[in-house]
């Protein structure tokens, strides 16, 4: 699996205002990197899409905010195609 931690955590210090405490790379390939984040205030999961040169673009995104979120809360299915597939109560991606 090839790692993206250092565009991904430049990623969220731009579009959420800190660096992750946790990541989770759950999917990862030349064209794809799926990730779950753990924010101070919530959880946030990301498909990403990898440019011809090599950065980061946010396909979707779902953000799950603290009070809301629980270890076990999210269910994720595995595709044939390798991807993972994300639900949170009513959200899905």
């Amino acid at each position: 699996m090839v790692s993206y931690k250092a565009a991904i955590e430049v990623w969220c210090e731009e579009n959420w205002g800190q660096t992750p405490e946790e990541i989770s790379e759950w999917g990862a390939d030349d064209e794809i990197s799926q990730v779950f984040l753990r924010l101070t205030q919530g959880v946030v999961i990301v498909d990403f899409v990898i440019d011809d040169d090599g950065d980061l673009i946010c396909q979707e995104h779902l953000h799950i905010p603290l009070d809301r979120w629980n270890p076990g809360s999210i269910q994720v299915h595995r595709t044939q195609e390798g991807l993972v597939r994300f639900r949170h109560r009513q959200s899905e991606m």
